[in-house]
């Protein structure tokens, strides 16, 4: 059955649930993470929190987070799938390819053209471990 949040009793459930996604972010992800002061889940995170729910009724919260989410370094927004980052350092979206390759070019002081030159190398051990990945 699809979890669907909506109202009840005159509670918005959506936005007490964002409000809850957000403290375990503040909490538990955000520790990694460098949140804005104002951060909070949008619409979009929650709906993506909830896909991920829905395919996965077995799974918790905090295992949907744990196991299934990550913060986009670039947007600070949800993700499930993307480039991770000297083994989990920091997370780009796919759409942030180019910031993922300066990030690590920045950090290493190299001139990587593209993530396959990252990931040759990092598959090579000539750097800490960058690679392209799904969480759920």
């Amino acid at each position: 059955m699809e979890t669907e949040v909506g109202v009840n009793n005159g509670i918005d459930l959506r936005e007490a649930f964002k409000q809850t996604l957000t403290s375990i972010v503040k909490q538990y992800i955000g520790i990694d993470t460098e949140l804005p002061p104002d951060y909070a889940v949008n619409d979009d995170d929650l709906d993506l929190f909830l896909k991920i729910q829905n395919e996965n009724p077995s799974m918790s919260v905090f295992e949907v987070m744990e196991d299934c989410i990550r913060i986009d370094h670039v947007t600070k927004r949800f993700m499930s799938e993307g480039y991770c980052i000297f083994g989990g350092v920091v997370y780009f979206s796919s759409q942030h390819e180019a910031q993922a390759v300066a990030y690590v070019n920045e950090q290493l002081g190299k001139n990587y053209e593209n993530f396959a030159q990252i990931y040759d190398d990092s598959e090579n051990g000539k750097i800490d471990e960058c690679y392209y990945t799904e969480w759920h």
